[in-house]
C-alpha cells in the first residue's frame, strides 16, 4: 500500500536527519495548509475513537472514493504514545508538532493525493493537540455502544498485566485512581471506555454513532460524506458495510451484555452510565432501537 511505502521512505528520510533539523513547509503562497505534489492543499480529516469500535471497517469504507487516501492506525509509534501519554510529563503537542505532523506532510507531499484521513483509535488522547495544530482538519469523535466494547476488550485481553495496560492509570483525582491496583480487568475496561469517552466528548460534544453509520445510509451522508465532500454511493456503502473486517474479534471469551452477572451490569452502569445516557444508549436494548429510529428522524 502507497502509505506503508511512504512510511518507510520517511523512515529513512529521518535516519539522515534529526527530526528536529527536518523543516517541513506548512505556509504555501502566502496561506497555510498541506500540499501535496502537484502543490495543491489537500484537506485533512481525522476520525477519533476508542478500539473495537470499527474503526478499521469505516477506513477501508471511506478509501472508496477515488480522490480519498484512509489509513488506518499507520503507525505503531502512535500505540506507543498513547501510553505514555498517562505520564504527568507527556506533551501531546510535541508529539504532534515534532513527528506527526511531519509524517502527515511528507506522506501527502510525495503523491497527488486529494483528501488525507485517518482513522485512528490510538490517537484519542491527541486530539485536542491535532484540531489545534494541524491546518484546517476536520475531526470526527466516533462511539459505539459501551457494552459491545467493553466485551470485545475483554476477549482481546484489554486491560492484561502486561507493559502496555500497565501504564493506563487514572489520573490523581480521579475516583478510581486510589482503587485501581486492585480492581479487576472487566472494572478497568468500563473505566477505559467511559473515562476515554469523556476525553472525546469534551472535546468534540456530538458523536457519530458506529451502528447509525452502518444502519442508514442518509444519517452516514449528511454526517460524514457531505461535510468531507466524498462520494460514495448508497450502493457501495450497502456492499461495504456487509464486510466483516479482518480486525474483528473473531471469537469472545466473553459473553454478551445479556448474560452478564448482576454484578458486572451493575459496574458497567455505574462507571458508563453518563456516557452511554450522553449518547442515548439505554439499558433496554430494545429502547436502543426505538431511540436510535427516533433519532435519524430528528
Amino acid at each position: 500500500m502507497n502509505h506503508v511505502k511512504n512510511h518507510l521512505a520517511y523512515l529513512k528520510l529521518i535516519g539522515k536527519s534529526s527530526l528536529e533539523s527536518m523543516r517541513i513547509n506548512l505556509h504555501h503562497n502566502g496561506s497555510c495548509g498541506i500540499y501535496n505534489l502537484n502543490s495543491e492543499t489537500v484537506p485533512v480529516f481525522f476520525i477519533f475513537s476508542l478500539g473495537r469500535s470499527g474503526t478499521q471497517s469505516f477506513s477501508r469504507l471511506l478509501n472508496n472514493d477515488p480522490r480519498a487516501t484512509v489509513v488506518h492506525e499507520p503507525l505503531r509509534r502512535d500505540a506507543l504514545e498513547y501510553a505514555r501519554s498517562f505520564s504527568d510529563s507527556y506533551s501531546y503537542d510535541d508529539y504532534i508538532n515534532n513527528f506527526r505532523m511531519k509524517y502527515i506532510q511528507h506522506n501527502i507531499s510525495s503523491q497527488s493525493i486529494k483528501i488525507y484521513g485517518e482513522v485512528n483509535s490510538v490517537l484519542r488522547r491527541h486530539a485536542a493537540a491535532i484540531m489545534a495544530n494541524v491546518p484546517n482538519v476536520k475531526g470526527f469523535y466516533l462511539i459505539r455502544d459501551g457494552r459491545d466494547v467493553v466485551r470485545s476488550m475483554m476477549s482481546r485481553g484489554g486491560m492484561s498485566n502486561d507493559w502496555f495496560y500497565n501504564r493506563i492509570t487514572p489520573p490523581n483525582e480521579d475516583p478510581y485512581f486510589n482503587t485501581w491496583s486492585g480492581m479487576g480487568r472487566f472494572k478497568k475496561n468500563c473505566w477505559v471506555w467511559a473515562s476515554e469517552n469523556t476525553i472525546l466528548y469534551k472535546q468534540f460534544g456530538t458523536a457519530l454513532k458506529f451502528e447509525l453509520l452502518l444502519e442508514d445510509y442518509e444519517y452516514f451522508k449528511s454526517n460524514l460524506l457531505d461535510i468531507l465532500h466524498l462520494d460514495i454511493s448508497n450502493e457501495t456503502w450497502q456492499k461495504e458495510r456487509l464486510i466483516k473486517s479482518e480486525n474483528r474479534t473473531k471469537k469472545f471469551t466473553c459473553e454478551p451484555y445479556s448474560k452478564w452477572p448482576i454484578v458486572w451490569k451493575e459496574t458497567f452502569w455505574k462507571i458508563c452510565g453518563d456516557m452511554m445516557q450522553k449518547h442515548g444508549y439505554c439499558k433496554d436494548r430494545s429502547m436502543d432501537i426505538v431511540k436510535t429510529r427516533e433519532s435519524i428522524k430528528t
